[in-house]
């Protein structure tokens, strides 16, 4: 997520820019991406730790309602076998 992420450890300034731009292309590609066209009743979930998500403002003057959660329980580990942690959040679950 280029809003969290700021250059790469053991690259120069312009190799890390570089790959940088082309992972975030790659990852905006139409096939790793979906655009959700709301109807009535839907509901959307998605993991934080594992989605970089964009919200488009084009539901004009229709209400919608929207929840966050936090769950509790065991905390999730992704593939590089790291824990999920979330970092000064003031909504995160108390165990």
């Amino acid at each position: 997520n280029p809003g969290f992420t700021s250059h790469l450890v053991g690259c120069s300034r312009i190799e890390s820019e570089y790959l940088l731009r082309l992972l975030y292309a790659h990852q905006l590609q139409p096939e790793f991406t979906l655009r959700h066209h709301w109807q009535l009743g839907d509901v959307l979930m998605w993991d934080n730790q594992a989605t970089m998500h964009y919200a488009t403002d084009d539901y004009e003057n229709v209400d919608r309602r929207m929840r966050r959660i936090t769950l509790r329980g065991t905390r999730p580990v992704g593939p590089s076998g790291a824990e999920s942690r979330v970092a000064n959040d003031p909504l995160i679950a108390v165990r």
